[in-house]
C-alpha cells in the first residue's frame, strides 16, 4: 500500500522486521499482485455488456461506478508497488506491459472520445499506472520501455484530447519518460509531434505548461537537434506559443494567487508555470546557439 515503503529505502527494514524486498517478493508470489492487476484493467466490450445486464437487475447500486472505484484503488496500489518494487520482482514488472497495459489500452480506445464519467476515471487510473511504470523503466528497468502500440496510441490520444487535465498530464508524463529514453529519430519524432500538438491544443494553461516542460526534458540534450527538432520546427512553434502562454500564465497566477498560499497543489502548479514561462526564451536562445534556425521575422 501507500505507506509500505515509508521510512525505508530499497532493502530497508519495515514494520514487522521484513525488508522491502521480502514484502515485494511475497506480494508477487502470494498472488495478491496478480489480483490487483486484474482489478486494475479497463473492461472490454463483452465485459461491459455483462455489466450492463447485471446493472439492469441490481438494486440501489451503481455497478459500473463501484468497479471503477475498485479499479482506481487497485491502480493506486499498483503505482505504489511499482515505485518500490525490488530488483527481484523484475519479471513481474516486465510482464505488466502485456498483461495490463496492452489489453486495457486497447479496451479504452474502443470507447467514444472524449471519455466521461466512469470511463474517464478508468482511463485516468490506467494513464497513471503507465506513467509510473515508464518512470521506473527510465530509472532502472529499460526493458519496460517496449510499450505496446495500443498503450502508446492511448497516451498520444489522451495527451492531445484527454477529457480532463489529470488524464492529459498523466499521458504527457508517460510520453516524457518514453521520449527521454527512445532516441531513435523516427520514434522520438512521433513523441515530439504529440508534445507540440498537446501544447497547442491545451485549453488549460496548466496542461500547456506540462507539455512544454516535457519538451524541455526530452530535448535537453542536443543529439536530436537536426534529426528531430528542425523538421518538427520546434523553435518556430515555441516562438509563436510563448506570447499567448505568458498572457495565460499571468492571468492564472493572478486568479490563483490567494489559493496558492494555502493549497500545496495550487502552489506547485504556480511554481511550474513560472518555471516554464522563464525557460521558454532560455531554451529557444540555447538551441539557436547550437545551430537551430529561428523563424524569420514577420
Amino acid at each position: 500500500g501507500a505507506g509500505a515503503g515509508a521510512g525505508a529505502g530499497a532493502g530497508g527494514v519495515l514494520a514487522g522486521g521484513l525488508t522491502a524486498e521480502e514484502i515485494g517478493e511475497w506480494v508477487g508470489s502470494s498472488g495478491l499482485l496478480s489480483l490487483v492487476v486484474t482489478h486494475s484493467r479497463v473492461l472490454g466490450a463483452e465485459e461491459r455488456a455483462v455489466l450492463a445486464q447485471r446493472q439492469a437487475v441490481a438494486v440501489n447500486i451503481d455497478l459500473q461506478q463501484a468497479l471503477v472505484d475498485l479499479q482506481g484503488d487497485c491502480a493506486q496500489c499498483l503505482c505504489n508497488w511499482i515505485d518500490l518494487a525490488p530488483a527481484s520482482c523484475a519479471s513481474f514488472l516486465n510482464a505488466l506491459p502485456d498483461s495490463l497495459l496492452a489489453p486495457s489500452a486497447a479496451n479504452a480506445l474502443e470507447l467514444p472520445n472524449p471519455l466521461s464519467g466512469p470511463h474517464l476515471e478508468a482511463a485516468e487510473a490506467l494513464a497513471s499506472v503507465t506513467s509510473v511504470l515508464l518512470a521506473k523503466a527510465e530509472q532502472a528497468s529499460p526493458s519496460l520501455l517496449s510499450l505496446p502500440p495500443s498503450a502508446q496510441q492511448a497516451l498520444a490520444l489522451w495527451a492531445k484530447d484527454g477529457a480532463s487535465d489529470a488524464l492529459r498530464i498523466s499521458a504527457l508524463t508517460g510520453l516524457k519518460h518514453l521520449g527521454k529514453a527512445l532516441r531513435d529519430p523516427e520514434a522520438n519524432g512521433a513523441i515530439g509531434t504529440v508534445l507540440v500538438q498537446a501544447a497547442q491544443a491545451a485549453s488549460s494553461v496548466i496542461v500547456a505548461a506540462e507539455a512544454v516542460n516535457a519538451m524541455f526534458d526530452v530535448y535537453a540534450e542536443d543529439d536530436l537537434n537536426q534529426a528531430v527538432l528542425v523538421p518538427l520546427r520546434l523553435l518556430e512553434c515555441l516562438v509563436a506559443f510563448q506570447g499567448p502562454f505568458k498572457a495565460g500564465a499571468a492571468q492564472w497566477l493572478k486568479d490563483h494567487k490567494e489559493a496558492a498560499r494555502h493549497a500545496p497543489e495550487i502552489r506547485a502548479q504556480a511554481s511550474t508555470l513560472k518555471e516554464v514561462r522563464a525557460n521558454i526564451p532560455r531554451f529557444i536562445e540555447y538551441k539557436h546557439s547550437m545551430g537551430m534556425p529561428l523563424p524569420a521575422p514577420a
